[in-house]
């Protein structure tokens, strides 16, 4: 049996999106993954694994001892000890547990894009392998995790390979596009773009592609707001000079990290003063939200979410239903050849301390144990028993190996 795994998460499919941000692992200094190592000391988890994206967060386990993984509700408790009872209450309707088998099954789900709330899109895999690597960098991962990593990719490959499940993708950021362009905005229409990551960049191709070219972009970093400005050909703006911005627009586009909301009542007061747009759209793909609930609510403002564009991915699905058949049943064998190459690993962590013990073994035979003997021999007889003996120190270390493999084969 496959013990020691554990996958705690909330998604897409357990929870409103927008919720999303009160499960997010709060930051220290700027960095969430110094928290998650602090979790990882309090329970004395072996290793640990934090994704988040704009429609999950997901914690991958590891422990040799799965007495000692926490249950939802203490790992969210220890991260957010300031919730009250409703909290932990919605908790237990929006997470979901998964261990062992199960757990590794999800993670190759979550892989090939077939747990995505856009399935078939590509983006998920960079972004689990993103995770692993800051996660790892963090110091949080060890043998187990990068062994579930590796096949994660390997599963997510063959899927793509062996399905269609990828034909005509589309991604999160694509599809908050064509519901944009679906409130009838026109190429001469001015825009702003607030945030200059991977989401923001790919809304930015698709807007050039459509032949828009009115875009400012702002960002925290400059240079990378330049960047972008410049791959569309718009503005750059330093994401400080957003509140006294006087230009009109007619969309704002936003995708930050920032864990409070940007577009507050009073930024969009100032945005909004010398601007005749109406209605006016906001396309919003944070988590957790960028824009105030009193901004999104605005009569003149037409608000798109992730939440949103959940339901339109919904639409999309139906294609892909037979290939995700086809995905399941790849990713059951791929689990099952992962159990498999799991417990071969764990037999030969076991036995690596084997050769060392035999070797002092041998040792103590020829120093001690049997030292009048060979001492009383001839170089030759000395020289055929040494023989003997590193010949049976390699079988005694080859076959229990030999045998183990048979057994899980």
């Amino acid at each position: 049996m496959l013990r020691g795994y554990k996958v705690i998460t909330v998604t897409h499919r357990s929870t409103n999106v927008s919720d999303l941000g009160a499960y997010m692992v709060p930051e220290i200094d700027g960095c969430a993954y110094a928290h998650v190592r602090e979790g990882m000391h309090h329970f004395n988890i072996d290793e640990v694994m934090y994704l988040q994206t704009c429609n999950r967060i997901m914690f991958i386990f590891y422990d040799s001892d799965p007495t000692d993984l926490p249950s939802a509700a203490e790992w969210f408790s220890f991260f957010h000890p300031e919730k009250d009872a409703s909290f932990y209450e919605r908790l237990s309707n929006s997470i979901i547990e998964y261990t062992n088998i199960e757990a590794i099954e999800h993670v190759f789900s979550v892989a090939s894009s077939v747990d995505s709330l856009v399935v078939g899109e590509r983006e998920i895999l960079r972004q689990l392998r993103q995770a692993f690597s800051d996660s790892q960098k963090a110091d949080l991962t060890g043998d187990s995790i990068r062994l579930l990593m590796r096949y994660a990719v390997e599963s997510a490959k063959r899927i793509y390979d062996e399905t269609r499940i990828g034909e005509k993708p589309v991604s999160v950021a694509s599809l908050a596009t064509h519901m944009l362009l679906d409130t009838g905005l026109n190429i001469d229409d001015p825009i702003l773009l607030v945030g200059a990551g991977e989401t923001n960049t790919i809304i930015a191709k698709l807007l050039k592609s459509k032949g828009f070219k009115k875009v400012d972009v702002f960002n925290r970093t400059y240079s990378k707001a330049q960047f972008l400005a410049n791959t569309i050909g718009g503005d750059a703006h330093p994401l400080s000079d957003l509140p006294d911005y006087k230009k009109p627009w007619k969309a704002l586009i936003v995708c930050t990290s920032a864990q409070e909301p940007i577009i507050t009542p009073a930024v969009y007061q100032n945005l909004a003063a010398s601007n005749t747009y109406h209605p006016k759209v906001m396309v919003d793909l944070a988590i957790p939200r960028n824009v105030d609930d009193e901004v999104a609510e605005a009569e003149e403002v037409t608000y798109i979410e992730v939440e949103g564009v959940r339901v339109k991915a919904e639409e999309h699905l139906n294609f892909r239903r037979a290939e995700v058949k086809k995905a399941e049943v790849i990713i059951s064998a791929q689990a099952q050849e992962f159990h498999k190459v799991f417990q071969q690993r764990q037999i030969e962590k076991a036995m690596s301390e084997l050769p060392g013990k035999i070797g002092e073994i041998k040792e103590r035979a020829m120093t001690e144990v049997f030292k009048k003997q060979l001492a009383e021999m001839d170089d030759s007889s000395k020289a055929l028993i040494m023989e003997m003996m590193n010949y049976m120190e390699k079988k005694c270390v080859g076959i229990p190996m030999k045998i183990a493999r048979g057994v899980i084969h």
